[in-house]
């Protein structure tokens, strides 16, 4: 029979008590000695990162949590967990990095495109970010993502300045798809973006009238 289960329950016991104290030299040393009984087991490793991280010991502490991430390659919590970790640090493109490779063990996972386009914007990426951002809206269901990855990609687009001609072609787009939901929430959007007043309020009025059971577009209407 395998011991190891009977050694781990006291020490994970033993290593809970430590963090709660704020012990973070036995924090460390109880989590090593659960890595050497489940190296399998990432929890661990993170354990002594966030230790080393508390210690201001930020070297051992991306190192410990790189040694995590390469247990459990496949693991894309846990990858984009590091790359948000590495973001806090500063370190932009090696967190890109993460974030890509997440996205390409989980494609069309829209959480983590969201996070994708995030670190393409954060990496001054627009083109990237464009591209991911687009993605979502074509993918999504749920009229809340897609409305903000409209936003996201009107934030581009006035980074870009492309904004005129993007308000431009959802006006387009609007008039001939008058259902289209989205197209007058961008519109919407855009308009309050640009610092348009009368065209803001025009697009809300027909945004409004198209789809009366939108409350949210009658209390944008009124305010």
């Amino acid at each position: 029979m395998n011991a190891a289960p009977k050694q781990e329950e006291p020490l994970t016991r033993l290593l809970g008590v430590y963090q709660q104290q704020g012990q973070h030299d036995h924090v460390i040393d109880v989590a090593n000695q659960l890595r050497a009984i489940r190296p399998d087991h990432p929890s661990y490793m993170q354990a002594a990162a966030n230790a080393h991280f508390a210690k201001g010991d930020i070297g051992a502490g991306l190192a410990t949590w790189e040694q995590a991430v390469t247990s459990k390659p496949e693991d894309v919590a846990l990858r984009l967990q590091f790359a948000n970790v590495l973001q806090g640090q500063g370190k932009w493109e090696e967190a890109l990095a993460h974030f890509e490779t997440a996205a390409k063990l989980k494609p069309r996972e829209i959480s983590v495109l969201q996070q994708l386009g995030q670190a393409y914007v954060a990496n001054l990426k627009s083109d990237q970010a464009k591209e991911t951002y687009e993605e979502i809206l074509a993918i999504a269901n749920e009229p809340w993502i897609q409305r903000d990855a409209g936003r996201q990609l009107l934030v581009i687009a006035q980074q870009r300045k492309t904004l005129e001609p993007t308000l431009a072609g959802l006006e387009t787009m609007a008039a001939k798809h008058p259902g289209d939901l989205m197209a007058h929430w961008r519109l919407v959007d855009g308009y309050a973006m640009s610092n348009q007043p009368d065209k803001l309020l025009a697009a809300a009025e027909r945004a409004a009238k198209q789809f009366p059971e939108d409350q949210e577009l009658q209390w944008r209407l009124i305010s």
